[in-house]
């Protein structure tokens, strides 16, 4: 092999590394740390540089006073002699006792000057020291730099990157960093202490001055070191503050509590703790989030700062972080109107109505808006086995009758955002329902701990004013309630607010009513007028249940439309229907007539076998089967169901078909086929008729 061909050879082995990429990742990482740790270093030294060249200097000039008194003044032997030879021209012919010289060999510096000057010349030295580490460290970052950026290819960048950090690591470069700040701060007490030897002399009372001076700063270096250790948040820190923390952990003594509840000791240094503690799982965690957040949202001012939160909000739902979506209902319900989502969403979904928006800019926002309330009514949901309930539910509730309204008047206004503002208008609605149940279900429990009570035993009873009042309460809420009932049966009426605030007042009288009822405690109650009550209080709860169904089968019209645009979350907007349902309460017969149709038009099947809708809102629909009771409506039903099970196997099929069989065990079935194909065909016709517009 020739040279030449060596010299081609060696390259391509590596410089055509396929491992180049690989190292890549590692560099974007390394050389991001890199940069801010030398960046860091950098503006500590710079900082040191030019406090230790004006401290030296200053220290130079005190130096330069106090250095004398370590040697005989000239001045004063000079002064001795010449006072001799005035003594002895003065004496004349008079016998006067003459002073001795003093001994210039004998001299010894006072202890005063020796410490004052033992300190500010260590003072001195460990300035000048400080700054020429600093100069030093300066040149290693450079140097540093410069050796890892010096190879144009990523795996020998990337290698000589982690070969000399390791190298930092190993020699302890970060501690000889860590002490060059603790060695200056030496030097400025010792000067402070060097000065008070120095004016002890001159003045007691100055020296002592400046000593006090000087243990009031000692003592706040002393907390501001042990700050960080005792409060991890606290903002104050000395260089001595690591030194410190590194005692505390070799005998075991730093310890916090981790978000299982136990106490485990700290491994890391000071940042690495404080990094822990703030984002370990703790309530105090979701104080500081919810403080943050109430400042972030507080500070979105405009439609256009808002909109970028509220698009975010979807994907918190759907997370694995329960501490957002925590974090997330607290701020749907916050006090402060400027902070609460619950009125700035809508706020914000108002804003793409009122036809200041382009079309397309609107109808991007009312999606965002509309996604955002759709996730949080979803994240709301009660859980299966909730059965606490509220006299005023309403205050728990996130989005009121005014947004149901929006998003109807959005869904008219932006055809772009319709299949969006469908599935909203349901979760929100159904939300009212949900409030509407609970309140009547409170009411009912709180009436029967009356009858159940000792009080009701008694042969007393109202005056007969206040009697005559209740009934005829009575008697104008199951009037209200007649009216209601008529209404919820048809679908479209479930698609107009009228309705749902219509609801509301049959509650609110409901409410009144009640709180006559137990307006005095002591008093004894008519147990027929209660037994009244609560038989009312059940027939409300029937017609918001039927309310629910219509809902639900007017959300499945949507769904099963042949306009071929898919609707928002189907399968979870079903499902959250039907969440709170109530099987086993009375279904109006039009409403499992269209039960049955939708049930067979969402198992329909194409010419290739599939069927139109996707298994999911299959299975849902499966599960709804329960709730026909008509025996033509489960006879058509029953006749669907079979006729997919032809052609798929599908366990929810299989469980509701059992469930349709059942419910004919004791029915005659040849007479049920011949009007079951009658109802079923002017049922379907009907549906056809109104998607046609007849």
């Amino acid at each position: 092999m020739t040279e030449s061909s060596i010299g081609s050879h060696v390259p391509t082995a590596v410089y055509n590394d396929p491992s180049a990429k690989f190292w890549s990742l590692y560099l974007s990482k390394s050389e991001k740390c890199d940069n801010a740790l030398i960046q860091n270093w950098k503006g500590d030294m710079d900082s040191i540089l030019i406090f230790a060249g004006l401290f030296s200097a200053s220290v130079t000039a005190f130096i330069i006073e106090s250095y004398k008194t370590l040697s005989p003044d000239p001045t004063g032997a000079s002064l001795a002699i010449l006072t001799r030879i005035s003594q002895q021209l003065e004496q004349g012919t008079n016998a006067i006792t003459l002073q001795p010289l003093p001994q210039i060999g004998n001299f010894s510096p006072t202890k005063s000057s020796l410490a004052c000057n033992i300190l500010w010349f260590l003072s001195l030295s460990f300035s000048l020291a400080c700054a020429l580490s600093a100069t030093l460290v300066e040149q290693w970052a450079r140097h540093y730099i410069h050796a890892t950026d010096s190879k144009p290819h990523p795996q020998d960048r990337a290698r000589i990157s982690a070969f000399l950090f390791q190298g930092l690591k190993k020699h302890r470069v970060f501690a000889v960093v860590e002490a060059i700040p603790i060695f200056l701060h030496l030097s400025l007490f010792l000067f402070f202490a060097g000065l008070v030897f120095f004016l002890y002399p001159v003045n007691v009372i100055i020296s002592f001055s400046v000593l006090g001076i000087l243990v009031i700063c000692c003592i706040l270096y002393i907390l501001v070191t042990f700050s960080p250790i005792i409060h991890l948040d606290s903002p104050y820190r000395t260089p001595a503050s690591m030194l410190w923390w590194k005692a505390l952990q070799t005998f075991r003594i730093l310890k916090y509590t981790n978000a299982t509840g136990d106490r485990v000791l700290f491994t890391g240094t000071i940042t690495e703790a404080q990094e822990e503690q703030a984002v370990t799982i703790s309530p105090s965690r979701d104080e500081r989030d919810l403080k943050a957040m109430c400042w972030t949202i507080n500070s979105l001012r405009t439609t256009h700062e808002l909109e970028p939160f509220v698009e975010v909000i979807p994907n918190v739902v759907v997370g694995l972080d329960y501490s957002s979506k925590l974090l997330l209902h607290r701020l749907l319900h916050h006090e402060d109107i400027a902070i609460r989502l619950g009125y700035r969403i809508p706020q914000l979904l108002a804003s793409c109505a009122n036809g200041v928006l382009e079309d397309n800019v609107a109808s991007k926002r009312a999606i965002t808006c509309l996604a955002a309330i759709w996730s949080l009514m979803m994240m709301s949901i009660p859980t299966v086995g909730d059965t606490t309930y509220s006299p005023s539910p309403r205050s728990g509730l996130p989005f009121d009758e005014n947004t149901l309204a929006l998003v109807s008047t959005t869904q008219i206004r932006l055809p772009a955002a319709s299949s969006v503002a469908k599935s909203t208008f349901l979760v929100v609605a159904q939300g009212l329902l949900d409030v509407q149940s609970g309140r009547a279900r409170w009411f009912q429990d709180r009436l029967r701990a009356l009858l159940d009570s000792e009080r009701s035993c008694c042969m007393l009873s109202f005056t007969d004013e206040k009697r005559n009042m209740m009934w005829k309460n009575l008697h104008q809420l199951n009037r209200q309630q007649r009216l209601l009932a008529k209404a919820v049966v048809d679908r479209k009426s479930m698609s107009s607010t009228l309705t749902y605030g219509e609801m509301e007042g049959v509650a609110q009288h409901q409410t009144r009513l009640f709180s006559l009822i137990t307006a005095i405690p002591r008093e004894i109650y008519d147990v027929a007028l209660v037994q009244e009550v609560l038989l009312s209080l059940e027939q409300f709860q029937c017609i918001v249940n039927q309310a629910g169904f219509s809902l639900a089968l007017l959300y499945m019209e949507h769904v099963l439309e042949p306009t071929g645009k898919a609707l928002y979350e189907p399968s979870n907007t079903i499902r959250r229907a039907f969440f709170r349902m109530n099987f086993n309460l009375p279904i109006a017969i039009e409403s499992q007539q269209l039960l049955a149709v939708y049930l067979d038009r969402t198992l329909e099947q194409q010419s290739s076998g599939k069927t139109k809708m996707p298994r999911s809102i299959i299975d849902i629909m499966m599960s709804f089967a329960k709730a026909l009771m008509d025996p033509v409506c489960v006879m058509k039903a029953r006749g669907s169901v079979r006729k997919y099970l032809k052609t798929h196997d599908n366990d929810v099929a299989i469980q509701a078909l059992e469930g349709l069989d059942a419910r004919l065990e004791m029915k005659q079935p040849g007479m049920l086929d011949i009007f079951s194909s009658h109802m079923y065909a002017d049922a379907k016709a009907d549906v056809q008729m109104a998607q046609s517009g007849v």
